[in-house]
């Protein structure tokens, strides 16, 4: 999700939206802080998160 001048935009939105919709509950989109994203859920402070984040390229195993 990205914030432009007018409103929020991006994938996120509209994943949640229709998720939301679908199960006929209101949504509230939050804009959260990187490190504030996984310890949200498991606090209470959201009930879903939606996110996409990625991963460092890894190491390739010296054992192998």
């Amino acid at each position: 999700m990205r914030m432009t001048q007018a409103a929020p935009i991006g994938l996120e939105l509209n994943v949640g939206g229709q998720m939301a919709g679908s199960m006929s509950v209101e949504v509230e989109f939050l804009t959260t802080a990187s490190d504030g994203i996984v310890t949200a859920l498991p606090t209470g402070t959201v009930n879903v998160t939606i996110s996409d984040m990625s991963c460092p390229m890894r190491q390739p195993d010296p054992k192998a």
